[in-house]
């Protein structure tokens, strides 16, 4: 969003660039968990994005990173699980909100939990 100071930070290439960038963004609460998916390692980042959005920044203004989702309404909590996979980093993505019900969760989490990563030559 416009109205944010200076919102763009250094991704680099790897897992922990991208997820040390998360942390330095100003716009959200960030934490960081080291993870193994599929074999291979990485972060995993949880984002708490705004309560509420002012007139300035209006939520479908309001990117974590530029081409990707804004948010799809006050309390929205991002998961992303970013991986080194050969050289190449892979990025997983999923959201709730607070009140999204723990059968919900525990589905996208047995989801991310079935990730087979296959490398093609």
């Amino acid at each position: 969003c416009e109205s944010l100071d200076d919102p763009d930070v250094d991704a680099g290439a790897t897992a922990e660039d991208l997820a040390d960038a998360f942390i330095a963004a100003p716009a959200y609460e960030a934490s960081v968990t080291d993870i193994t998916l599929g074999a291979y390692s990485g972060k995993q980042v949880e984002l708490q994005l705004p309560s509420e959005f002012d007139a300035s920044c209006p939520r479908e203004e309001y990117f974590v990173f530029e081409g990707g989702p804004y948010p799809q309404g006050s309390d929205n909590r991002w998961r992303l699980w970013i991986l080194d996979v050969e050289g190449s980093r892979l990025v997983i993505f999923s959201h709730d909100f607070p009140d999204t019900p723990a059968p919900i969760r525990a589905g996208i989490q047995s989801i991310i939990d079935s990730v087979e990563i296959e490398i093609e030559d």
